[in-house]
């Protein structure tokens, strides 16, 4: 009969001989989830990829659909020249016809860059007037007043002379932040000149105002590679799709690791 040491001995012998079995292989892993062999990871996954392809759909796919369907730079004018001519030794006062100009923006209108410019031309010859003639440029977006332009043009006993430029009006920026909509809009530039001379005498001066060119661009200031007027989201959508899609799948899979290495112990 056995004594108790052998018996023990057996017991040993026989734990040592059914070890835990060795990890699987990444390989098998892969399959497992992908036949849905564990049915926990399985259904998981393609939990997380049919949630992926929803939000790569609304996040990248369709902005870039629509992206496709905008211009990425426009360029609308008025090609009206106004020219004015007046002389010197009388107070002098006009009202320029208002100058307008139609345009639309597609999708989004914080995405664009509008910006209108201005062409003029001032020459004025004098014997004894002296002074100057102010150019006051009044814009309206869509009804709204978004900027003011004064320009003062100075007259100097016998002399001729000039200036010539571009004004530029940022539509989008300043007061005119928040005018821009989806769809049409109206630019309206309103023009006056007025004689402001310390002494009238012998002179004229020479003003044309014209043409007036609106330059649209879009813009891109995530840097996501989708222009703005066509993006839904004002952050980066690839950091965007990243952080809905890659993150959480990938937080699930490390806490279920921690969890069964917990329950192992």
């Amino acid at each position: 009969m056995p004594n108790r040491k052998d018996i023990s001995k057996k017991r040993g012998s026989q734990v040592k001989a059914c070890p835990i079995p060795p990890p699987k292989k990444m390989r098998a892993k892969i399959k497992d989830i992908l036949y849905i062999r564990d049915l926990e990871l399985g259904a998981l996954f393609y939990f997380w990829l049919l949630a992926s392809i929803l939000v790569a759909k609304e996040v990248i796919i369709a902005p870039l659909f629509i992206a496709q369907t905008i211009i990425p730079t426009v360029r609308y004018g008025e090609d009206q020249i106004i020219k004015v001519m007046s002389a010197t030794d009388n107070p002098f006062y006009y009202k320029l016809k208002d100058l307008l100009i139609n345009f639309t923006l597609a999708g989004r209108p914080e995405g664009y860059r509008v910006k209108a410019r201005i062409y003029f031309i001032f020459n004025g010859s004098s014997q004894n007037a002296e002074g100057f003639y102010r150019i006051n440029i009044t814009a309206f977006c869509n009804g709204e007043k978004i900027y003011t332009v004064v320009r003062d043009e100075e007259i100097v006993q016998n002399s001729t002379g000039g200036t010539h430029g571009i004004i530029e009006i940022n539509v989008d920026e300043g007061e005119g932040y928040g005018t821009l909509l989806e769809g049409n809009n109206i630019l309206l530039l309103s023009v006056s000149i007025t004689s402001m001379l310390r002494h009238y005498g012998k002179g004229c001066v020479n003003i044309r105002i014209g043409p007036v060119t609106l330059d649209i661009e879009s813009m891109d200031a995530d840097n996501d590679g989708i222009i703005d007027p066509a993006d839904n989201f004002k952050g980066n959508n690839c950091l965007l799709f990243f952080a809905l899609s890659i993150l959480p799948f990938s937080t699930v899979l490390i806490v279920k690791k921690l969890l069964s290495k917990k329950i192992s112990q």
